[in-house]
Formats: structure tokens, C-alpha cells, sequence
């Protein structure tokens, strides 16, 4: 096992220990309760893990929650720069303004990770992945978690769940909302403003956003609308209902790949929606029954340099059109009582893709069509249930799921959890699950890149365990450990040039078994002063490595946050990504990413507020890419106002 010598210097386990070891042990005053109760309060309630609301000191998965107003004390403008602070959670993402990059949780694969926004699955059939740069963090109420399996839940999710959750109306009469802007170098700027409240019976929040750049670094221009809006309203005092509309369309120049002799851009279109109907039909019994399409187009244009690889003359090298449209339905039957709550549920999902390949006289020359066409479709549908019971200081959760699709077929998803409550401050959490993940339509059907399709693959399967441990007994910190076994079996590994003459594509083939192994650390401090100290550790074993050569990967995140609750909050954190790869994608990566946000309150009176904020990424010049075309942003600053009514 490789471990690198800097990040042996830097690494956040003795921060960690020595958090642990020399925290004081005293009885709880006032101010560490409501410290600890952050953490072990029934209050907050998760969605994600068993498709019911249940408190997140009950689930038994590794579960990580962010809230709207962590998100806005980041100053963030994409779901990347969230995820990226999460400990476990992995990015490629240059950290451009407004980039995208494969996202992947305890180093499974980004086609492993079943990304949802309020349920409604947002990966892509063709390739199995999903972006992040069309989603604008202020309709974001919190993003739920989930790393590891989650398919006795949603089905095709080996590598775990990620759940961005979008903002209800307010119950009030008075119209309430935020406006925001901020600028920064290379012209990058984004203004952005939502409005929510009632309007006689019927809630209301609508959101407009606007982000452009001239690109931090190389040209990497990027331009982004969006839209989103979301109406409730109660049919009686027993049923409720719920539409919502959103619309995004990120432009993103990636600008030039010099080692590879071309450069990249791509346009993208989202349009989602969901109708969504609840009842109570008893005191302890809920139906909900909902409807959701989504409409992804995107356009990437791939063209040469002329640098020697594919000639000497700036040309097209290839052009992808992507339409995709997917319809589904969920219902649902809840039951909640003090001893046992749980839901039985169908899922339904239909997507229809479209793909149009144009190829330049370079890919020609290799055997490419000048124009090539692939049209495909999938019917999924789905039964599970999962049930919690209580007994003395014990939870125990069971769930099973069914999934059958018309290409892959059946696959059967088993998961138990047991919560113990050690003590007030102590929770232990262990789970055991199987799991799979269906290949994308370009493996099997539609085909890519150099890629023929292989009808006869079957969906990888994985067996997990986790293990872990949550405590506030130190009173003065809160500390969370979480150890990891995943067996991977079926994994898909691609062969080069295995389709033979002509083309001499590459092929995928269930040949693989991969153990992913490793553990996750967290601690937060109590404020002293007003100032707290948060830190994050996780380490993977691949075994064996990755396509991308990976077979030992960390990351380490570390905060100081200043907030004395009414005028000043400021937030200095760092993150440490070592990635172990090797060929093509060995970039450079053993460093820290560091940042820091200032907020400033300059006005507040009743519900008005007005802040200034300013924020200065990558604070010390650090270098973390994992291409080697694909450098990081230098040292940039950015300032903004927020008005709050």
C-alpha cells in the first residue's frame, strides 16, 4: 500500500486522535447539549434511506446531511463545490466555475451512484452517469447522502445514493425570498432570486439564476440559466398536493487538451417536473402517489488542435447528440406507530433515448461512419419494503426490493441494519446489503466512444457490510467512525480493441471481482469564542486498482468556522484528494485545496437583512487535477450581497 510521504505530514488522523485523546470530560452544560442535540436529536428527519421520513439517529446506513444554511455559509455555486467537502465523496472536477467532473462515493464508479433530485432519478440511461452543473444551490433545501448500496431502497445504486432535496413554499402570507449577487475574476458572476410564501390556501416558491465566466483558467467559458418552480396546496385536511417545474441550461467550453490534440465543449438542457399527491388515511396510516418526466439534451463537440495526433488542421473530430426522456411513477403505503414504521412501494420508470454520431475525417480514417444513429429504450419497474422496529434501545430495519428491466433483467435486493443506542450520547450502526447496479444503454445497446456494445452483460452485484460509531461523550466534541467492506462481483472491465475488424472497438465483459475496503473519520468541535474546528478522513483499498490505475485513494477535509450569530461568520477550510493514479490520467494531486468565506451582516431589522461576503478559493495556490490537461484554477477572489426578506 502506497501512502504519500507529504500527505503523511499533513494527514488529518493525529488531528483527529488529538482532538479525541485530549477533549476534557465534564458534565453538560447548556450550551454542549444543544451542541450534542445536533447531532442526536430526533428533529431531523431523513427521507433517503428507507423512502420514509425516519430520524437520522435511527438509520443504520452512513449518512451525511447538509442543510440550506451550511450550503449558504459556503458561498457555493454548484452542487460540485458541496459535494466536494464531503468526506468519502470523490470529484474529477477541474474546479472551474460552473465545471463538472465524475462523482463517486468510496471509490466505486460515477455510473454506481444513483443521483435523485426529490426523488426523480437524474442519471442518464445511455452512460449511466449524471450532472451536477444544472442544479442552482439556492432551491436546495438539503442534500441527503447515502455511501454504500442503497438498492433494497432505489434499486441500481452499487456505490450509494445522492438526494438533493428542493426547497417547499413558506405557510406565510407575507411574501418572503432572497436576492443575490456576487462577481469575481474572469468576469465570473451569478445573480440569483427566490419569492415564497401563500397565496390563500395554495404555497408558492419560484426561483430565477444566472451564471456566466470567462473561464478561470485556458478559456473555459461557461453560461448557465435556470429556472425552478414549486406550488403545495391542501385538498381538504387530510390531502396534500405538490407540482414542481425546473429548467437549466448550462454551456460549458472545457477548453483545449493539448496531450490529446483536442478541445471539448458541451450544451446541455434539463427540464424536470413531478405532481405528487399525499394522504392520511388513519392516525397511523399515509398513501402518496406521484408522477415525474425529465427531458435531458446535451451537445458535445469534440474538435482537434492539429497538433500531429489526428493531422495538422483544426477540424471536427466528433459531435454526440444526446435526447433523452424519461417518465415514472411512484406509489407508496406508510405506517408509522411507536413500535414500527415502514413503507411498501411500486416504482415505474420509462426512458427513451436518442443518440446522433457525427465523426471527422480523422475517426472516418479509423473505420467511423461519417454519421452514425442509435435509438434505444428501457422499462424498469420495481417492488420494495422496508420496515424499522423498536425494541428497548435496539432499531432494527429490514428491507428487500425487486427490480426487473427489459435488457437486464431481475435482480433481488436484500438489506438488514440494526441501531443501538449505547448510551444518551453513543450510537452504534451496523449494516449488511446486497446490491447491483444495471450497465448503461452505450455498454449493452447504443454504444460510444470507441465503444461497441455488448448485448450479453449483466449487472454488476456487490454483498457490503458497514460498522460504525457516533458519540458525544467528550461533551465537548462529537465523533463519528464508519468501517466499509464492499465485495464487488460481475464487476465490467473493459478489454481494448476486443470487437476485432473493423472497428477494433473496445468491449465491456462481467470478468471482474473488486474488493473496495476503508474507513471514514468525523469530528466537530463544541464553539469556543464563537470558533469551532470540524475535520473529515477516508481511505479506499481498491483491490484490484481501477481503470484509472487507482488502488489506494484519501481524502481529508478540515474547517475553521468563526460565527458569533449575528454580525460576522467566516469559514477557512482545506481539502486533501490523493487519487493513486497512474497512465493518462496522472495528473497532480497531492496538495490542498485551500478556501475561505466571509460573511457580514451590514443591516437586519425584522425579516430584512442585507450581508456582504466575499471569498478567496484555492487560498494558497494548490494543485489538485486528476487529468493532466485539466489543471485547477489559481488563487481568484470573488465578493457578492445578499439581501433576505
Amino acid at each position: 500500500m502506497h501512502i504519500p510521504r507529504s500527505f503523511a505530514v499533513r494527514s488529518l488522523v493525529p488531528a483527529l486522535l488529538g482532538l479525541f485523546l485530549f477533549s476534557p470530560v465534564f458534565a453538560v452544560s447548556d450550551a454542549e447539549k444543544e451542541f450534542l442535540e445536533l447531532y442526536f436529536t430526533d428533529a431531523q428527519l431523513v427521507d433517503t434511506s428507507h423512502r420514509h421520513p425516519m430520524p437520522v439517529s435511527v438509520a443504520a446506513e452512513n449518512i451525511t446531511v447538509i442543510n440550506a444554511e451550511t450550503i449558504e455559509r459556503m458561498n457555493a455555486h454548484s452542487l460540485e463545490d458541496i459535494l466536494f467537502r464531503v468526506p468519502g465523496v470523490f470529484s474529477t472536477s477541474s474546479r472551474d466555475y460552473g465545471a463538472i467532473g465524475a462523482v463517486f462515493i468510496q471509490g466505486s464508479e460515477p455510473r454506481h451512484v444513483r443521483f435523485l433530485v426529490d426523488g426523480m432519478n437524474m442519471n442518464n440511461w445511455n452512460g449511466g452517469e449524471f450532472q451536477t452543473n444544472f442544479i442552482p444551490v439556492e432551491i436546495i433545501q438539503r442534500i441527503e447522502i447515502i455511501k454504500g448500496p442503497a438498492s433494497s431502497a432505489w434499486g441500481s445504486s452499487l456505490g450509494g445514493v445522492i438526494n438533493v432535496i428542493t426547497k417547499n413554499p413558506e405557510n406565510t402570507a407575507r411574501p418572503s425570498g432572497t436576492l443575490q449577487g456576487s462577481y469575481g475574476e474572469a468576469d465570473s458572476q451569478e445573480y440569483r432570486g427566490a419569492v415564497t410564501g401563500l397565496i390563500g390556501p395554495a404555497g408558492y416558491y419560484l426561483y430565477a439564476g444566472h451564471m456566466e465566466s470567462d473561464g478561470l483558467r485556458e478559456d473555459r467559458e461557461f453560461d448557465r440559466d435556470s429556472l425552478y418552480s414549486k406550488f403545495t396546496a391542501s385538498l381538504g385536511p387530510k390531502v396534500n398536493v405538490q407540482m414542481s417545474l425546473g429548467y437549466s441550461d448550462p454551456e460549458v467550453d472545457f477548453g483545449d487538451y493539448p496531450s490529446s490534440d483536442f478541445s471539448s465543449a458541451q450544451t446541455y438542457r434539463n427540464i424536470f417536473g413531478n405532481a405528487a399527491v399525499h394522504a392520511r388515511l388513519t392516525s397511523q396510516l399515509e398513501a402518496a402517489v406521484s408522477f415525474y418526466a425529465v427531458e435531458q439534451d446535451d451537445e458535445s463537440t469534440t474538435d482537434t488542435l492539429g497538433l500531429g495526433i489526428y493531422g495538422t488542421g483544426r477540424t471536427l473530430l466528433q459531435k454526440v447528440s444526446h435526447d433523452e426522456n424519461t417518465v415514472g411513477g411512484r406509489a407508496q403505503l406508510i405506517w408509522h406507530s411507536p413500535a414500527i414504521s415502514g413503507v411498501l412501494g411500486l416504482d415505474i420508470d420509462r426512458g427513451d433515448v436518442q443518440k446522433t454520431t457525427r465523426n471527422g475525417l480523422a475517426f472516418q480514417e479509423f473505420g467511423a461512419p461519417a454519421t452514425a444513429k442509435a435509438d434505444s429504450d428501457i422499462l424498469n419497474w420495481a417492488l420494495y419494503a422496508n420496515a424499522t422496529l423498536n425494541f428497548y434501545d435496539f432499531y432494527l430495519t429490514l428491507g428487500a426490493r425487486y427490480d426487473d428491466n427489459d435488457i437486464s433483467g431481475g435482480f433481488f435486493s436484500p438489506s438488514l441494519g440494526l441501531t443501538y443506542d449505547l448510551t444518551q450520547w453513543t450510537i452504534l450502526r451496523a449494516t449488511v446489503s446486497r446490491g447491483f447496479s444495471a450497465p448503461p444503454l452505450a455498454f449493452i445497446d447504443t454504444g460510444g466512444f470507441f465503444l461497441e456494445p455488448n448485448p450479453d452483460l449483466d449487472a454488476e452485484e456487490i454483498w457490503s457490510a458497514q460498522f460504525g460509531i457516533e458519540t458525544g461523550e467528550l461533551k465537548f466534541i462529537w465523533l463519528k467512525a464508519t468501517y466499509f467492506y464492499h465485495d464487488v462481483s460481475e464487476s465490467l472491465e473493459k478489454e481494448l480493441y476486443a470487437a476485432g475488424p473493423p472497428t477494433f472497438n473496445d468491449l465491456y465483459f462481467n470478468r471482474g471481482d473488486v474488493l473496495r475496503r476503508g474507513i471514514e473519520l468525523e469530528a466537530r468541535t463544541r464553539p469556543i469564542y464563537h470558533t469551532s474546528l470540524s475535520a473529515g478522513y477516508s481511505y479506499v483499498n481498491i483491490t484490484p486498482a481501477n481503470d484509472d490505475g487507482s488502488e489506494d485513494m484519501y481524502t481529508g477535509n478540515i474547517s475553521l468556522i468563526y460565527d458569533d450569530q449575528e454580525k460576522w461568520n467566516a469559514v477557512l477550510w482545506g481539502r486533501y484528494t490523493w487519487y493513486d493514479a497512474s497512465g493518462p490520467f496522472s495528473g497532480t494531486y497531492d496538495d490542498f485545496i485551500w478556501n475561505l468565506s466571509v460573511n457580514r451582516t451590514v443591516f437586519a431589522k425584522n425579516s430584512l437583512k442585507a450581508e456582504v461576503f466575499g471569498v478567496v478559493h484555492n487560498l494558497f495556490n494548490g494543485t489538485q487535477h486528476l487529468v493532466i490537461d485539466s489543471e485547477n484554477p489559481s488563487r481568484w477572489v470573488e465578493a457578492g450581497v445578499r439581501f433576505t426578506f
